[in-house]
C-alpha cells in the first residue's frame, strides 16, 4: 500500500527559528534614514504578516517619550478588506510612551488573512538619541480563539 503522507500541521516548521511561524507576526517600521529634531512629521508603520482569521487586534506600541511624540493614530486598512465594517479605537499616553490600539471586525465570520497595514502611527522628533518602538497585545479569531502573535520592535535615531 502507497504511504499516506502526514498532515502538514503535525510536521516540524523547517528551520532554527520558526517560533513564531505559525502565527501572524506584528512589525514596527520606521523611516530608514532616522528621524532628525525640528523635521517631520515621521510615519511609522505598524504591519502584520502571515495573518489567518483575524477578527480582533488589541495591540501596544511602548516607546521613550523624552526622544519621540507621538501626534495622530491612523488606521490602516489590513482589517477592513472585503469591505468589513471596523470599530477603531485609539488612546495615546504621552507621558508614559504607549499607544494603545483595538481593531475589531464587527460581525464578521471569516476575520482578515494575509498582510498589510494594521496603523500608522504619526511621531515628532523631540530630542536626539534613539528609541525602541515594541509592539504588544494579543489577536482573536471570529470564534474568540486566541492567537499566537509574534512581535518586530524597531529601534530609530534622532538626530
Amino acid at each position: 500500500a502507497p504511504a499516506t503522507p502526514e498532515p502538514a500541521a503535525s510536521r516540524a516548521p523547517a528551520g532554527g527559528s520558526a517560533t513564531f511561524a505559525a502565527g501572524p507576526r506584528i512589525g514596527v517600521a520606521a523611516p530608514g534614514r532616522g528621524l532628525q529634531v525640528g523635521a517631520g512629521p515621521y510615519t511609522v508603520s505598524l504591519s502584520v504578516t502571515g495573518a489567518s482569521q483575524v477578527s480582533t487586534l488589541t495591540l501596544g506600541l511602548d516607546y521613550d517619550p523624552s526622544v519621540l511624540r507621538v501626534s495622530d493614530v491612523r488606521e490602516g486598512t489590513f482589517m477592513r478588506q472585503g469591505g468589513a465594517d471596523v470599530t477603531f479605537a485609539r488612546q495615546v499616553d504621552r507621558i508614559g510612551g504607549r499607544v494603545d490600539l483595538a481593531l475589531a471586525r464587527a460581525g464578521d465570520p471569516t476575520g482578515a488573512s494575509g498582510s498589510g497595514l494594521v496603523a500608522a502611527v504619526v511621531v515628532e522628533a523631540l530630542r536626539p538619541g534613539s528609541a525602541t518602538l515594541t509592539p504588544s497585545g494579543l489577536g482573536l479569531t471570529p470564534g474568540g480563539a486566541p492567537l499566537a502573535l509574534g512581535f518586530d520592535p524597531a529601534t530609530v535615531t534622532v538626530r
